[in-house]
């Protein structure tokens, strides 16, 4: 029997998405969020590290940056590597196959234009890249 991993996060970006290509030329974009739990009048914040690839990547890029608010949807993967230091690590990360992007648009964005480059997107490789307004609060929590 195969097994499944899904996770989806809703939170606010820490900083800018970093985008690179590789050799070949498939843009992977970094970036990290933060997901705030309250309870009983304490605020925990967990940063989980985000990895998307290809046209999600650019996208991402492109209307993402600190601070914005956004869904993701991936599969969790940990990773072992050694440092320069020959120090063993683990880095548990996201590889992010859908992202909708929650903010508002920026002032002067084309809807229209915006709506075809995501049909477009979804059709190509499945991610969801369309701006959700659903009343999030700009009230960010760091």
């Amino acid at each position: 029997m195969a097994s499944f991993s899904k996770t989806i996060l809703i939170g606010h970006l820490g900083g800018d998405v970093e985008l690179r290509y590789t050799q070949n030329q498939t843009a992977v974009a970094n970036f990290n969020i933060a997901t705030t739990k309250i309870y009983k009048e304490k605020k925990e914040t967990t940063w989980h590290k985000i990895i998307v690839w290809g046209k999600l990547a650019e996208n991402c890029s492109k209307y993402l940056s600190k601070g914005k608010s956004v869904l993701i949807e991936g599969e969790i993967s940990h990773r072992q590597w050694t440092d320069k230091d020959g120090v063993k690590r683990t880095s548990m990360e996201i590889t992010a196959n859908n992202a909708q992007f929650l903010s508002p648009r920026p002032e002067g964005a084309d809807v229209q234009q915006q709506s075809n480059s995501t049909k477009q997107q979804q059709t190509n490789d499945g991610g969801d890249t369309r701006y959700d307004e659903p009343g999030v609060s700009e009230d960010i929590p760091f």
